[in-house]
């Protein structure tokens, strides 16, 4: 499966989507593969590091929690933490908001930073917001369903393409 990725310098490009006043980072991208059999591969990156994982749908949905998460920061600026379970361990997957800027960081299973990425907080949620909704178009309910084990969290990804847009008008 090829992956799809786009970058901050797209996003800059488009100036709907892009206020003057927003900080700019090099590079951050979300890269998120169709999931299959109820595993999701989701990479993550800026110009210093890589976050990459394979997070199951089971016990708990890391992607319907991300997306929550996404919206939540993005909404209320409070920090969000979401549970990656890579079997036999779970990781954490910790979003912040500090000043100007998203920081995402890996811990391990015992809560120790594994790794960091830093980027444009408005970019960086913007960029996780056009990659569900990209992965949503390419495979259709239907087929992320079945592939997933369950309906993706579509008022989720709504909620937040709609919030984002606003804080543009």
């Amino acid at each position: 499966m090829e992956l799809m990725r786009i970058t901050i310098n797209s996003i800059i490009q488009c100036p709907q989507l892009h206020r003057k006043s927003d900080p700019i980072m090099n590079l951050f991208a979300v890269e998120l593969e169709k999931p299959t059999d109820g595993w999701l591969q989701c990479k993550l990156f800026d110009d210093n590091s890589v976050i990459e994982f394979c997070a199951s749908h089971t016990p708990r949905d890391t992607f319907d929690d991300l997306v929550r998460s996404v919206r939540a920061l993005y909404e209320f600026e409070s920090p969000q933490l979401v549970e990656i379970y890579e079997e036999p361990e779970v990781w954490q997957l910790s979003l912040e908001k500090e000043q100007d800027y998203l920081v995402i960081e890996l811990l391990d299973n015992t809560g120790k930073l594994d790794r960091k990425l830093k980027c444009n907080f408005q970019s960086g949620c913007k960029e996780f917001a056009a990659k569900f909704e990209l992965l949503l178009q390419e495979m259709g309910v239907d087929e992320f369903t079945s592939a997933w084990g369950h309906a993706p969290p579509i008022e989720q990804i709504d909620a937040l393409r709609r919030l984002l847009l606003r804080s543009y008008e």
